[in-house]
């Protein structure tokens, strides 16, 4: 009787023995082949390439090879399937020099890999990082002060999480070093200098791999994270977007449903590239289902993704079932633009590292949310180019939608007077002691509401509106733990004529918890623009003191 070990290799040694057969005879043929000696081979001069040491080492061999074949066999591909079979099944190694095979038959990139293993090899160095971020901040500055959100995401590199599954061979050719420096390194310490609002989604895969086993986080088919992985890491950027911003989204809810079959493409996508008859894949594959728990007070906003192709499944769960945003654009490394909604994602335009300034200042004006997303491990030269692109078109006047922007091109803004002489405590706030060379305040925790007079002087050629749609008001932010909080909203008069000053006030909430607060003064328009850009001496900011 056979036992279940001879039963494997009853089957599997004529099959490993025909393939290698029939390889043989393959090169055979191709070895001993004479230009027109076989049917439906183009017929080519080309002399094949001489093998050598040299050749072989220098990779002209290779290339020439490739193309002297390309040229001859029009059925080529049937024989480098054949010879990726056998590699494959023998050997577990891949034909394809940009991809290995590790643990459990799971696939990883050459280069994703010598990233990890060489992360002192970094590409660009700390000035490339510190600018990156220094102009990240900007535009995270000039969207806070449009009253529009950026939130920056990190990530993760399939071998940075899933290390153990790497081959030890690639681990023993590679120069394996543990260096402080990084590139994932470089770029967190970057963003946490500036104050760039930002979440590492590495955070949340090696949470998930520490405590829940029962989640896979990348198939062995795929070099990205699985879907339900990619739910997870939105669930906390949203969390970190709330803790650093005050702005709530509403968190996704999924349905997990496991298949035998590959339901997204993503799950397989280098397993494609291995170019062969039959290989191993996953037990099973995730399929979702989301939903929001969206009120009735929710308001959808246009939402645009600047990112790698993990930003695919961000944008999915973003929109597919129940769309979270009224519109999602987004952009894949300066390669192609896609609309997602919730039956398709829809190709846009084809771009050539290239995004013209008209469609970037369109997308500025049209859209609340900015997200913002790079790998850990490798930040394109293409994301620095638009990041600086928007820096260039925000330092300009790139609009001309409403009355405070049309007073930006004349770079004439209807000028706040902050002098803190200006600012009168009302009498109900009697135990409120004023620092004016600090400007700092301190009042009691029970002091109920502050209320400050300003003045406000129409310095532009026409009449400002306050009324009807798009009105002006005065607003006020309390940053409170790192986060802005929103405060109350106060009208301004109707009209302002020109070189007209008018008074106007805050009414400022104080807070109960005894503490230091930064409170920021400012005037909005529907909450779109701020003026904080072009007067530099606005908003005006001074630090509350609650005893």
């Amino acid at each position: 009787m056979i036992n279940e070990k001879s039963k494997r290799y009853y089957y599997t040694l004529p099959i490993s023995f025909f393939m290698i057969t029939m390889f043989v005879f393959s090169v055979f043929i191709i070895g001993n082949h004479k230009n027109g000696s076989l049917a439906g081979v183009i017929e080519n001069q080309n002399e094949k390439p001489v093998v050598n040491y040299r050749n072989i080492m220098s990779g002209e061999f290779q290339s020439s090879y490739n193309s002297w074949f390309n040229l001859n066999f029009p059925f080529r591909d049937k024989f480098v399937r054949l010879y990726n079979q056998i590699f494959y099944s023998i050997m577990a190694e891949s034909g394809n020099k940009n991809l290995v095979i590790g643990k459990n038959y799971s696939i990883y990139e050459v280069e994703k890999i010598e990233k990890v293993l060489n992360p002192s090899n970094v590409e660009y160095g700390f000035d490339y990082y510190d600018n990156y971020a220094k102009n990240l901040k900007y535009i995270q500055d000039r969207f806070f002060d449009m009253g529009k959100v950026f939130f920056f995401i990190i990530t993760p590199n399939k071998p940075e999480v899933m290390y153990e599954d790497i081959p030890l061979h690639r681990k023993l050719m590679e120069d394996v070093n543990h260096s402080e420096i990084s590139a994932h390194k470089l770029l967190k310490e970057s963003l946490e200098k500036y104050g760039v609002f930002f979440y590492d989604t590495t955070e949340t895969m090696t949470k998930i791999k520490s405590d829940r086993q029962d989640i896979i986080l990348y198939p062995n088919t795929g070099t990205h994270w699985t879907f339900l992985a990619a739910v997870y890491a939105v669930k906390d950027v949203f969390d970190s977007l709330y803790s650093k911003t005050g702005i709530a989204l509403p968190q996704p809810n999924v349905k997990v449903e496991k298949l035998k079959d590959v339901f997204y493409g993503e799950d397989i996508d280098v397993y494609l590239l291995l170019n062969i008859f039959k290989g191993n894949k996953d037990k099973f594959y995730y399929k979702l289902d989301i939903d929001y728990d969206i009120d009735n007070g929710y308001v959808k906003d246009n939402a645009v993704i600047f990112g790698t192709s993990y930003s695919n499944m961000i944008s999915y769960i973003f929109q597919r079932d129940m769309a979270l945003f009224s519109k999602v654009t987004y952009i894949k490394y300066l390669s192609e633009i896609f609309d997602v909604s919730t039956d398709k994602k829809e190709l846009l335009e084809i771009l050539n590292n290239k995004i013209e300034e008209e469609y970037l200042i369109s997308l500025i004006n049209n859209n609340k949310y900015f997200f913002f997303e790079v790998q850990s491990t490798d930040l394109v030269p293409t994301h620095e180019q638009l990041v600086q692109q928007l820096c260039d078109i925000m330092r300009r006047d790139f609009s001309d939608k409403n009355v405070l922007n049309e007073i930006k091109r004349n770079n004439n803004i209807a000028k706040i007077d902050n002098s803190i002489d200006e600012f009168r405590i009302s009498s109900e706030n009697s135990n409120i002691k004023i620092d004016v060379k600090n400007k700092q305040m301190k009042v009691k925790s029970n002091s109920g509401k502050l209320n400050i007079q300003a003045k406000l002087t129409n310095n532009t050629k026409r009449l400002i509106k306050t009324n009807g749609k798009n009105i002006i008001c005065a607003a006020y932010h309390i940053k409170e733990d790192g986060q802005y909080i929103e405060g109350r909203w106060s009208n301004l008069p109707d009209v302002i004529n020109i070189g007209e000053t008018v008074d106007f006030y805050y009414d400022i909430d104080i807070p109960k918890k005894v503490g230091e607060y930064e409170v920021l003064l400012s005037i909005v328009q529907e909450k779109v623009s701020w003026l904080e850009d072009v007067n530099k001496d606005y908003p005006i900011v001074f630090r509350l003191i609650v005893e």
